[in-house]
């Protein structure tokens, strides 16, 4: 695996769908599933593309902390780059009206849980090696 973050692919993703599709991109219904808790009635479960985005942002951040356990210079340049990624989620957050709601919010925190996770799961891996005690 390379020290690019997959969470970089979902703000990629986000940026996408929102520039190249226009602001309601993210409200398109992408599926519309009849479940059997809903026989009888006119309801279905709807997926939308920022469920999509948010389902991907769960899915890197899980590649993201398997990446993590790993040890040597790939791995201080992936911790790196993962930074460099969730200030870039920051930075348009705050920045872009676009990424201004909740699922690009959710998909920010995403990335700011793959930094701190990459960091404990590598800080806790070198203690270990080292032959430090954890607390």
């Amino acid at each position: 695996m390379s020290a690019l973050p997959f969470t970089l692919l979902v703000l990629i993703a986000y940026n996408i769908a929102v520039f190249g599709f226009g602001d309601t991109a993210l409200v398109t219904t992408v599926a519309s599933i009849k479940l059997p808790s809903m026989a009888g009635t006119e309801a279905a479960w709807i997926i939308s593309i920022a469920d999509l985005l948010v389902l991907g942002g769960l899915v890197a951040l899980f590649i993201e902390i398997a990446k993590a356990t790993r040890t040597g210079n790939v791995s201080i340049a992936d911790h790196g780059a993962s930074f460099l990624v969730f200030v870039g989620f920051l930075l348009e957050f705050l920045l872009v009206i676009q990424a201004g709601n909740t699922t690009f919010f959710i998909l920010m925190c995403i990335a700011g849980i793959d930094v701190l996770a990459g960091f404990t799961v590598s800080i806790t891996g070198a203690r270990r090696d080292w032959g430090g005690h954890h607390g």
